[in-house]
């Protein structure tokens, strides 16, 4: 009984931590609900599988056609020894609940660790109770919940792991001991997941290495040279994928028309008034309400707990005390506590990123370094965890200090009272339930289940489309409760070609580019031909995904083999042979720098149908298309064109009307003006017919004057064909979006469809396989036979 009470006296905090982590647990679970949705990995639905990948995870061959790492998935491997007890031990639906709050309770501990080592340098009393306070201060901001709300598991990772490795760098180079060295080794491989986006993983590196500058430089470049060599097993492949293969993700379609986007919605929230809050981007987030039918704010529930009285007051405050503990540090010259001020100096600046003080700076580093533009898109997420973790360390030195001086007055503990009231009432949503997203604890419908074990029991080789092809965006809304980019490859062995995949390869993307077009026009031969082209065994057709009313009628007019069926999942058997993934030449594309001129000519406008502005045209007054109409919008007209402004997170759209638009005819579509401010002018081109958005394009900063090829197209189905189209049209819609405080201004002046005669001609193959799909431009070809042996590159 000594020996219990003794131990109960010497680990009384980090017990208490345990068990706050554990009703917030507790409060945050939902009974017979799986943590899904958005961004999520799933390796208990098939561990071997995930593992299998994760060992081979230089090479995708699952994603669509296959694809190069671009994300580190062999980074996975350590993580997965603790999945897979989990996944022992617990039934499936909580592998992945208990995996992050286990990583939320090794996080607090670790900071009430991190503080306790550091204030002990220094003093003997008060720095239990102070490093609980720290460690409350870890779990209890708006940081911890935008990491977890939406969760992925990297940042849970990372949230539970640096305040250790950060602990074990500083008392390697104090206490001079090999066993806390490969200590640190260890923490750092079972880490290494944080490198699932590489990009989390070097933010990390560079952090820990500007702790570290200011101490012994010889351990200090041995912790460096250790954690390189722990994860140079995935820093190797990462190396060679941004090498070689990084612009294709940077040019594909998703990545163009979202980048800026992304990252205009962090940098409206670059400013001192949310960086005391540690709010970000998420504060600015929708989400789809199924029980609405809406779009909603992701944090709305924080939103009105956040304009309730003090709240917000509170928030500073422990901001205020957390810079006055950094002060207090100098001032009893703690060079540990010191020492992360350069880490805490990075991460303010990749939080303020494109704002004063330091625009022109992060202007440069945009412009001139692209990985930075496409890596760093969402500061918030790769730097706010090393923030907050510096921020708690430092409130627990404020903490520390006026204890002791209240303490002289026998006050001290007042000072702890208020605090744990006030953080806790400052995150009270938290123990309501709402650290994690109520849509992320959802039920997956069987259906799913019943198709991967069909599924299991046919050729793995037998490549799967995913059906409908209704939007380039990987980004479902099921029926049932889901939203995020999906989840069905986490069981399935085939390869399968789904939106998601379609960012890391350019032949992902042709393959959408093309069987959208075919399959939409009700063009049954060149459909039929697309999949053989790119070696499609089976169609599988999930009618749960909204808004996609029509597709069942258009596929089984194709007369492909129903081959199975479970409630709103349907797999279509195409018989097309699938001679294991044989390479697929890519279709040439049309340079549309090159529709300026035919054969040296200015491109022929006199047959152009084009926009005049007239007043009449378009909405008659301007319309914020903003769902929840904030913001203010505004609409010029000018002699030549029109001038849209949208501010404080308004949306200024207008439409202009095409009629007489022949669809067996080719166009070039000529769109001209300028970007003045914000985000650059967003167009969408609707097809009457179909009923769906043909074009989807950002337009380019500054002035733009762009060409888009609009092919020609056979008969609608009649499924979808509006007979009141009069014999073809189209609706181009524009669209002006700022995003917070970030206000976008942009001028139209042209809009003209321009025919012109295209004819596809046969094209050498320069040394590609050749390949079936192209034989009606290349019939003297013909593949005799192919074998694969194994994956490559």
């Amino acid at each position: 009984m000594k020996k219990i009470l003794r131990f109960l006296q010497n680990n009384i905090f980090p017990i208490i931590i345990t068990l706050i982590c554990v009703i917030l647990a507790w409060k945050n679970y939902i009974p017979n609900t799986i943590l899904s949705g958005w961004d999520t990995l799933h390796p208990e639905f098939n561990f071997w599988l995930y593992f299998k990948r994760a060992i081979n995870g230089v090479w995708m061959e699952y994603q669509g056609l296959g694809a190069i790492a671009s994300q580190s998935h062999s980074a996975e491997i350590t993580r997965l020894l603790i999945v897979g007890i989990l996944d022992l031990l617990l039934p499936n639906n909580l592998v992945r609940y208990s995996f992050f709050f286990l990583c939320l309770i090794v996080g607090a501990l670790g900071i009430y660790s991190f503080s306790k080592y550091i204030l002990s340098i220094k003093w003997h009393k008060y720095i239990g109770i102070s490093s609980f306070l720290a460690s409350l201060f870890y779990i209890f901001n708006l940081t911890t919940v935008q990491q977890f709300y939406v969760p992925l598991e990297m940042f849970a990772v990372h949230y539970a792991s640096v305040p250790w490795l950060f602990l074990l760098a500083l008392r390697y180079i104090r206490e001079k001991n090999n066993r806390i060295l490969l200590l640190f080794s260890i923490i750092t491989l079972f880490s290494s997941s944080v490198s699932h986006t590489a990009t989390l993983f070097y933010a990390y590196f560079v952090a820990l290495g500007l702790f570290l500058i200011f101490q012994n430089f010889k351990k200090a470049a041995v912790l460096i040279f250790v954690t390189v060599l722990m994860n140079l097993f995935w820093i190797l492949p990462n190396l060679y994928f941004i090498k070689n293969h990084s612009a294709e993700v940077s040019n594909s379609k998703i990545h163009r028309n979202f980048t800026d986007e992304a990252f205009m919605q962090s940098q409206s929230f670059g400013d001192l008034n949310n960086l005391s809050l540690s709010k970000n981007f998420l504060f600015n987030w929708r989400e789809f309400s199924f029980k609405e039918n809406d779009f909603v704010d992701l944090l709305d529930e924080w939103k009105i707990h956040l304009d309730k009285p003090y709240v917000k007051g509170i928030g500073y405050i422990l901001f205020t005390l957390s810079i006055f503990g950094f002060l207090t540090a100098i001032y009893f010259k703690s060079k540990p506590a010191v020492s992360l001020f350069l880490p805490f100096l990075l991460s303010v600046f990749f939080w303020i990123n494109e704002n004063s003080p330091f625009t022109n700076i992060f202007i440069y580093l945009r412009e001139s370094f692209p990985l930075i533009k496409e890596g760093l898109r969402f500061p918030f997420t790769k730097f706010s965890i090393i923030l907050i973790m510096i921020l708690s360390i430092w409130f627990g030195f404020g903490s520390r200090l006026l204890i002791n001086l209240l303490s002289k007055i026998k006050l001290g503990f007042l000072y702890v009272l208020i605090a744990v009231v006030a953080i806790f009432y400052f995150q009270l949503p938290q123990f309501e339930g709402y650290l994690i997203s109520p849509s992320m604890k959802i039920q997956i419908p069987d259906n799913y289940f019943d198709m991967s074990k069909w599924l299991s029991n046919q050729d793995e080789s037998a490549r799967i489309a995913k059906l409908p092809l209704n939007t380039y965006w990987g980004w479902d809304y099921n029926s049932w409760g889901y939203q995020g980019t999906g989840f069905l490859w986490f069981d399935i062995k085939q390869p399968i070609l789904a939106r998601e995949f379609d960012r890391w390869s350019p032949y992902n993307e042709n393959f959408y580019n093309e069987a959208s077009f075919a399959f939409y026009t009700d063009d049954k031969k060149s459909f039929k031909n697309i999949l053989e082209k790119y070696q499609v065994r089976y169609l599988l057709l999930d009618e749960s995904v909204m808004n996609t009313e029509g597709d069942k009628k258009i596929v089984e007019d194709f007369g492909f083999i129903k081959v199975f069926n479970s409630g709103f999942l349907t797999i279509y058997d195409t018989q097309l042979a699938t001679d294991n993934f044989v390479s697929v030449a890519k279709y040439p594309e049309i340079d549309t720098s090159l529709l300026k001129t035919i054969n040296g000519k200015t491109l022929p406008t006199e047959n152009a149908i084009k926009e005049t502005f007239e007043t009449t045209h378009g909405f008659s007054e301007i319309y914020n298309c903003d769902l929840k109409k904030k913001g203010q919008v505004y609409r010029e007209q000018l002699i030549n064109g029109r001038k849209y402004r949208a501010e404080n997170g308004g949306v200024a759209c207008d439409y202009f009307v095409f009629e007489g638009i022949k669809y067996d005819q080719t166009y070039a579509l000529h769109i001209k003006g300028e970007n003045l401010a914000g985000r650059s002018l967003k167009i969408y081109l609707y097809d009457w017919e179909t009923k769906r958005v043909r074009l989807e394009e950002l337009l380019p900063d500054k002035v733009f004057d762009e060409y888009y090829v609009i092919y020609p197209k056979s008969k609608a189905p009649a499924s979808t064909r509006d007979d009141s189209t009069r014999g073809g049209g189209y609706t181009v819609n524009i669209e002006t979006r700022s995003f917070g405080r970030i206000a976008s201004e942009n001028i139209i002046e042209t809009i003209e469809f321009i025919p012109f005669e295209f004819e596809i001609k046969p094209v050498a193959l320069q040394g590609l396989t050749p390949h079936t799909g192209i034989r009606d431009l290349q019939s003297d070809l013909e593949v005799k036979s192919v074998k694969k042996f194994g994956t490559a590159i």
